[in-house]
């Protein structure tokens, strides 16, 4: 008794990293968020929950990076991209 064992098990199973998004909206301007996620989908996700708080309906792409904003190196890629259509766009198809 009173003896601590310690172990360990390996990284955590949802373990956390910052992700930054920019968020070009159809009056060519750039947002950006900050967020933490396991991957980069789920950095989608929260940036979506954060792009519908800020009741943002006009997106016309996102670019998703690993690490914040600040980190970012000069021609880092992103991790993700999702491109929008409008919907007129769609429709004309």
């Amino acid at each position: 008794m009173g003896q601590v064992i310690e172990v360990d098990f390996g990284p955590k199973r949802f373990a956390t990293k910052k992700y930054s998004a920019d968020v070009y909206t159809t009056d060519i301007k750039c947002r950006r968020f900050e967020v933490d996620a396991g991957n980069p989908q789920r950095a989608y996700q929260e940036v979506m929950f954060s792009v519908a708080a800020a009741d943002l309906d006009n997106i016309r792409a996102i670019a998703v990076f690993e690490g914040s904003y600040s980190d970012r190196v000069k021609n880092q890629r992103p991790a993700l991209i999702c491109q929008f259509q409008s919907l007129e766009a769609a429709q004309n198809q």
